[in-house]
Order: structure tokens, then C-alpha cells, then sequence
């Protein structure tokens, strides 16, 4: 058995925390289902503990994301992994996100000889992200989730991935499918920040609601622009139309999906959007802009808000039937990644 170490940002800090980095939860329940080992060193989040999580141990530094006590998160990063080798040897180091984790993953590799390989997740492929200018992305060994993902990071370096893999869903973690009737219109998921652009989708459902008063809408997921939004909704009359659900736990987003003909979704940048995969498996349309996994074969693109309002009112308008799209299975991810981890520990041999 191999045993695989983690290195991420965060991780669910018990198994009822169902809104920590989901695809990476599943990931790493179904790696360690799989004949390896799995140990996770989360360098911000949760609070500095160490436990068990579904058969995987988890080592949390408790940096709590303070810049300014970043290098001694670092050095309890280096010490727990002193004792989780010490305990059980150390095959491979896995990062996810090109930031300081890989900053650490590359220092131990270094140090212990030890095959490296990074995930990148998000918006770390673009060029606000001050650690590509400290890391030398040439000689990492990378992967992205789409090609919309590594096509940004060639143009944001100049440099290619070593390959893609999406996060796959696990289709046991669904309701029954509905084929019936849904009644939410328009269903947004995610968090209520500037990155997710939630300001442009209450200004879509305006346009919406001018030709269909009584449009259904739920938003389900919180965050710092709440109020604002709220605020926008109130000044332009949708209050009977918009309805805040807040921060739900993911068996109730699913509910929710399985409830809603189609997700819109205003984000100006996804790596991958697990959303989308988790919309199309619950039959729902997609629209949005052209980020992520979407694509003209399984969502209605736009590229305004006015284009967005448009695809919205096609399917408001159309007699839909809701049938399951597969994208990726968690199943095909965990075997491309095993694929890669043989890969690389065998070069290290």
C-alpha cells in the first residue's frame, strides 16, 4: 500500500463539514478505498488538530490564514510530516494550489526525495497570483481540471500542464432523479463574493423578470456581499422573485438542484466549476459565461448580460425535458490519478 500525502489550503475539519473543498473530500475518500494510504496536511484550516476523517488522517497547522505567521505555519508543516513519515514511510506528496503549499511540498520532496505532484485548483493560474513569479512552474509537475483551466495557465506562463483531470461526482451521492415537474426557475450556488459575480446575476434576473414576472429564484451560499445584494434586489423590485437561502449544507444544494430547471452562472473565471458537473448529473440547463468545463454542447453560452438573460428566456420558454449529462465520474478520477502517482513513483525508484 503507498502511502500519499496531502498538502492543501484547508480540509473538512469532521465528516459532517460538507462545504470544505467537496471534490477534494471525495477524492480523498475514495483514494484511500483504493489501496493507498492517505494523510492530509491542511496549512490554514481547521484549527490547529489533528484526527481521523473517514479512514484518512488529517494534520491541521491552524494558520488561519495570517500572512504574517505564514513561516511558522511552514515549519509545523515541516515537523508534521517528520512525524507522519516517522509513523508510516512516505511515498508521494500531493499539493493542491500553486501557493505556498507547493512552496512546502517542494522543500520536503527536496529534503526527503520524494516524487511531487500539484493540482492546480482556481484562480492560482492567473496572473494576480504572486507566487508564479516565485515558483518555477517549468519544472513542477502540474495538473489542471479543464482545458479552459491549463489554456489560462499557458497563456498567464507560457508553459504547459503535464495533463488534465477533472473532478469526477460520485453518483451515489444524488437523490432519486426527478423527471417531473421543477419548480425553481433559476438557481444559483455559490459564494456571495466578487469573484462569483452575484451582482451581475441579480441584474440578469431584471432583465428575466421584465418578460416573466413571476421567475422563480433561489440562491443558495452566503458570504461578505450578502447585504449588498439583498440590498439590489430590494432596489429593483425582485424581492417576491429572489429568495436567499444562505449556506446549505451539499445533500440540500443537490436537493435543491433536483428541484430547478437551470443553473445560471455569472463567474467571469472557473478552473473547472464542480457545479456544472453536479447541475448537468441533476438535469438541469446551464447558462453561462465561457468558463470552466462548459461547453457549447452542454450548456447556452454568454457573453453579456444581456446574452445570459437571452439563453435564460430560451429555456423559460421552451418545453424542457430534464435528462442526466455525465461529465467525469469520481470512479475516472481516482484511476487517472493512481495512473500518474505509479507514473511518478516508479521515476523515483
Amino acid at each position: 500500500m503507498k502511502h500519499i500525502v496531502f498538502i492543501t489550503p484547508g480540509f473538512a475539519k469532521d465528516e459532517n463539514d460538507s462545504s470544505c473543498i467537496p471534490p477534494l473530500q471525495l477524492f480523498a475518500k475514495h483514494l484511500s478505498q483504493h489501496n493507498f494510504k492517505v494523510t492530509v496536511i491542511a496549512l490554514e484550516y481547521p484549527e490547529k488538530k489533528n484526527y481521523k476523517w473517514n479512514n484518512v488522517d488529517v494534520y491541521s497547522c491552524g494558520g488561519s490564514n495570517s500572512t504574517v505567521a505564514k513561516p511558522i505555519t511552514w515549519l509545523k508543516a515541516f515537523a508534521l510530516f517528520k512525524t507522519i513519515n516517522k509513523k508510516s514511510k512516505v511515498d508521494m506528496l500531493h499539493s493542491f494550489w500553486l501557493q505556498d503549499t507547493v512552496l512546502v511540498g517542494n522543500f520536503i520532496s527536496k529534503k526527503y526525495s520524494l516524487p511531487h505532484l500539484t493540482t492546480l485548483i482556481g484562480q492560482d493560474v492567473l496572473p494576480s497570483n504572486n507566487y508564479l513569479k516565485i515558483l518555477s512552474t517549468h519544472k513542477q509537475r502540474l495538473v489542471a481540471l479543464s482545458k479552459y483551466h491549463a489554456a489560462t495557465f499557458t497563456r498567464t506562463t507560457q508553459n504547459k500542464v503535464h495533463t488534465i483531470i477533472p473532478w469526477g461526482i460520485d453518483k451515489n451521492e444524488f437523490p432519486n432523479f426527478n423527471t417531473g415537474n421543477r419548480s425553481i426557475d433559476i438557481l444559483a450556488v455559490g459564494s456571495l463574493n466578487e469573484v462569483k459575480n452575484m451582482n451581475e446575476f441579480v441584474e440578469v434576473i431584471a432583465l428575466v423578470n421584465e418578460r416573466f414576472p413571476n421567475v422563480n429564484v433561489v440562491i443558495a451560499g452566503d458570504g461578505l456581499l450578502r447585504k449588498e445584494l439583498e440590498q439590489k434586489v430590494k432596489q429593483l423590485n425582485l424581492t417576491a422573485n429572489i429568495n436567499f437561502k444562505g449556506q446549505l449544507q451539499r445533500a440540500e444544494v443537490l436537493q435543491l438542484m433536483q428541484q430547478s430547471k437551470m443553473l445560471l452562472h455569472t463567474s467571469k473565471f472557473e478552473s473547472y466549476g464542480y457545479v456544472f458537473a453536479e447541475a448537468l448529473w441533476s438535469g438541469m440547463k446551464i447558462v453561462s459565461h465561457a468558463v470552466g468545463m462548459v461547453t457549447e454542447q452542454n450548456s447556452l453560452i454568454g457573453n453579456s448580460t444581456q446574452e445570459l438573460a437571452t439563453n435564460c428566456l430560451k429555456i423559460l420558454q421552451a418545453k424542457n425535458s430534464f435528462n442526466q449529462i455525465e461529465t467525469a465520474t469520481i470512479q475516472q478520477t481516482v484511476v487517472d490519478y493512481v495512473t500518474l502517482y505509479n507514473e511518478l513513483t516508479n521515476e523515483n525508484l
